[in-house]
């Protein structure tokens, strides 16, 4: 992803990227890219604005409706999504079922939580 690519989405969200994100996202592995890059930790610019309008736009849990400050990167196709709490400077990696709408932290950012995804979901 371009260094473009990341103003677009902070244009389109209307928030900045936290460092941590932006910094990985321009280097993005194409081991990573090939087995998560079109779901699971998406990495195409387009592709993050839609999900996050989609989700801003239609009621995400009884009738709540998902939070301008997170933005999805990711989801695991059965409705949870992963990530970004844009408050936190730092760039955790969170998890949300979208039944319960329990919160989880999967990782500090995305340089410590691309591995672990990756060992998960390489067959």
């Amino acid at each position: 992803m371009t260094v473009t690519d990341l103003t677009k989405i902070e244009q389109a969200i209307g928030q900045h990227l936290p460092t941590s994100y932006r910094d990985f996202m321009t280097r993005y592995p194409e081991e990573l890219a090939s087995i998560a890059g079109d779901f699971e930790f998406l990495a195409d610019a387009d592709r993050i604005v839609q999900l996050n309008d989609d989700l801003r736009r239609m009621p995400f849990y009884q009738g709540k409706s998902w939070p301008d400050r997170l933005l999805a990167i990711g989801e695991n196709g059965c409705g949870d999504y992963y990530f970004l709490d844009l408050r936190d400077a730092s760039g955790a990696v969170l998890f949300v079922d979208h039944e319960t709408m329990d919160y989880q932290t999967l990782a500090s950012n995305v340089e410590e939580w691309a591995p672990k995804l990756m060992q998960e979901l390489r067959p």
